[in-house]
C-alpha cells in the first residue's frame, strides 16, 4: 500500500500491539476484562484450587487471550481497511463510556443509585451512541464525529445514573 510508510504502526503486529499500549493499555485493559470474566459456578472451582494451581490458569488464560488478540491484529491487517489502533480506539469510545460515567458519579456524588436500573441507562445510552456515531456528516454542516464519543458517552451515563438517583 503506498499510503504506509516503514514504521508505521499498521505494518507490524508487534509495534502496533506496543503503540497500543502505550495509547491507555487498551489492549491489556481488553485482555484483563476477557480473562477474568468467569461465571460464578467456574469462579467458586478456581477458589477452591491451590494458589500455585490457580495462578498457573490465570497465567494460561492471559496467554491464550494474548494469542488471540494477536490474531485479531493479523485480521485486522489483512483484511480490514482500517488500522488497528483506530479500530480498538473507536470499541473504546463505546465500552469505556459507561465505565467512565460510572466511575465520575462516584468520584464527583454521594448519590445513592437504583443498581437494578444502571443496566437500562448503559444500554440505552449504547443505543444513543451508535446512533449518534452513525450520523452522516452532510446532515450536521460537513461536522464528522469521532473520537469524542468517549466523553459524550460518559456524560449521558451520569446524567442517567443521576436520573435514576434514590
Amino acid at each position: 500500500d503506498p499510503g504506509r510508510v516503514a514504521g508505521d504502526p499498521s505494518t507490524n503486529v508487534f509495534a502496533g500491539m506496543n503503540m497500543v499500549s502505550a495509547k491507555g493499555d487498551i489492549m491489556q485493559g481488553a485482555r484483563n476484562r476477557v480473562s477474568t470474566r468467569n461465571s460464578a459456578k467456574t469462579q467458586a472451582r478456581i477458589n477452591k484450587l491451590s494458589p500455585d494451581r490457580q495462578l498457573k490458569i490465570r497465567k494460561q488464560t492471559h496467554i491464550w487471550m494474548s494469542l488471540a488478540l494477536i490474531i485479531v491484529v493479523i485480521i485486522y491487517r489483512y483484511v480490514l481497511d482500517r488500522n488497528v489502533i483506530d479500530s480498538l480506539l473507536t470499541v473504546a469510545q463505546y465500552t469505556y463510556g459507561p465505565l467512565l460515567g460510572l466511575f465520575a458519579f462516584g468520584i464527583f456524588t454521594k448519590f445513592k443509585i437504583d443498581d437494578k436500573k444502571v443496566y437500562y441507562v448503559v444500554i440505552i445510552n449504547m443505543i444513543l451512541i451508535i446512533i449518534l456515531g452513525n450520523i452522516d456528516s452532510s446532515s450536521i454542516g460537513g461536522y464528522s464525529i469521532g473520537y469524542e464519543l468517549l466523553p459524550i458517552n460518559g456524560l449521558l451515563n451520569f446524567i442517567g445514573l443521576y436520573l435514576i438517583r434514590k
